[in-house]
């Protein structure tokens, strides 16, 4: 998905490079001044402790990782080569309106599931896993930050919350706050590579970033349009 908010902004959000050669044409008769690429944590790979910029360089555990990082490199030659502003986001587990449970991957699709009232929610393993998950409103509230941002010290800024929570615990609020009954069963342990929590330090000293939604509350909120939208169906 790739936007165009203006006439000197590009929103990138690839893994497969393919619109790249778009940005690389700023120099040649598209006047983009500024690219804003939506990365991820996952760019870290299983890397363990709190994560941040500074202390933890790439090292991705899978492909997903590994294209998401290369987007980061090559947006980076792109800025050396034609002058963009090429400034990268590393969004993590991000929820919330704007998409079902049932369209993200296996392992959101069950523990938020219950929202949407699904069925077969169930996974072998994984309700241990510890992950960084961030409310839509605080992901879109920091890519503005970004994008507003001027006379940056860095050009790479992580965009969580700072805080691990398991994928049972997810689970289980949604149980809480679903409209619809359901039943949920995830087994114990980790179900991928990835780290937990994620150090949101410089985002908040150079953007004035801060996120507003604590899980509980992200979950209720995200359970209130997932049932308006299921009843407009």
């Amino acid at each position: 998905m790739f936007q165009y908010p203006s006439n000197d902004l590009l929103i990138f959000n690839e893994t497969d490079n393919a619109h790249f050669p778009l940005a690389s044409r700023a120099g040649k008769g598209i006047y983009l001044k500024k690219v804003l690429y939506t990365s991820t944590g996952a760019v870290y790979g299983a890397a363990e402790g709190v994560v941040s910029e500074e202390r933890n360089p790439p090292n991705p555990a899978d492909l997903y990782g590994a294209t998401k990082v290369s987007c980061e490199y090559l947006g980076r030659q792109y800025e050396n080569t034609f002058g963009l502003d090429f400034r990268i986001c590393r969004l993590y587990f991000v929820y919330g309106p704007g998409k079902f449970p049932s369209r993200f991957i296996n392992l959101y699709k069950v523990a938020f599931g219950a929202l949407e009232g699904l069925k077969g929610l169930k996974l072998e393993k994984g309700a241990d896993q510890k992950l960084d998950f961030t409310y839509i409103e605080d992901v879109a509230r920091g890519v503005v930050l970004l994008y507003k941002a001027r006379d940056l010290k860095h050009k790479i800024f992580i965009i969580a919350t700072g805080v691990a929570n398991s994928v049972g615990k997810v689970a289980q609020l949604a149980q809480k706050y679903t409209h619809f009954p359901v039943e949920v069963e995830i087994g114990p342990g980790k179900i991928m590579p990835r780290s937990e929590a994620l150090d949101i330090r410089r985002a908040k000293e150079e953007l004035g970033y801060q996120p507003h939604y604590r899980l509980e509350e992200g979950i209720k909120l995200y359970a209130d349009w997932v049932g308006k939208m299921v009843k407009k169906e």
